[in-house]
Formats: structure tokens, C-alpha cells, sequence
């Protein structure tokens, strides 16, 4: 009868240690949210990867977490947006998170001179035009 009790007490114990836990945030997204497909991802210390949707246009859930060390990255078109890690120990509200995509350049000039003088193993060589 003894065994019984002290088995019933260890799975109580044991299921109150490994409950899950939920993160949640908001988005706010200074574009125009048709036609963007964010990737949010939560990676753990293991690197397993756990990605989510927006339950609606600016809010994203994760259920069934443990406690650790994870990693939020969220990501548009292979670019990242944003990313921070933080200790899981209970159910964490994000709160809201801004984000912004980088200005994208229309064309790129690059400029170079050579060099006055070239020594090479045979022949030096002087270019004169600078």
C-alpha cells in the first residue's frame, strides 16, 4: 500500500514539473501586411526549430514549450527581421514588437583606382594615369 502512495507521488510530481508553456506576442508592422509572409520561429538549445502562424493579422502563439533557453527569430523573405533570446521558466507575453524591413538600394556604384606603382617578379610597372 506504501508503494502505491509513493508511486501516485512521484507521477504528481513529475506531471506538475513538465507543464507546458505559452509565449504570445504582437506584431506591429509598419508595411502593407498583403501579399507578406513572415516566418516566426522558436529555437530551443537543441536547434529544433518550432515555427507558428499569426493566429490574425499581428498576433502569433506558441503552445506545448519547456522550460530553457530559446531563441526568437522572425524573418521576411530570407531576411531577419528580428531576433532575441531569452530564459523560459513560465508563460511569457512578448508583448508588442516592432518591426521594420531595411530600405532596399536601387543601384550600387563602386569606384576604384589602381595602384601608382605594380611590382611584379619580373618588371615594375607605373600606370600613369593617376
Amino acid at each position: 500500500m506504501k508503494i502505491y502512495y509513493l508511486l501516485i507521488t512521484a507521477l504528481i510530481c513529475i506531471y506538475s514539473y513538465s507543464q507546458e508553456i505559452i509565449v504570445k506576442g504582437r506584431l506591429d508592422w509598419d508595411e502593407n501586411k498583403s501579399g507578406v509572409h513572415l516566418k516566426i520561429s522558436l529555437i530551443n538549445k537543441d536547434s529544433i526549430i518550432i515555427t507558428t502562424h499569426i493566429v490574425d493579422h499581428n498576433s502569433f502563439i506558441f503552445e506545448g514549450l519547456y522550460e530553457g533557453l530559446y531563441e526568437l527569430k522572425i524573418e521576411k523573405d530570407s531576411e531577419e527581421l528580428y531576433s532575441n533570446s531569452f530564459m523560459l521558466k513560465e508563460n511569457k507575453d512578448l508583448g508588442i514588437i516592432k518591426l521594420s524591413s531595411g530600405k532596399e538600394i536601387q543601384q550600387v556604384v563602386v569606384t576604384g583606382n589602381k595602384k601608382l606603382i605594380e611590382r611584379k617578379i619580373d618588371r615594375t610597372i607605373f600606370n600613369v594615369e593617376n
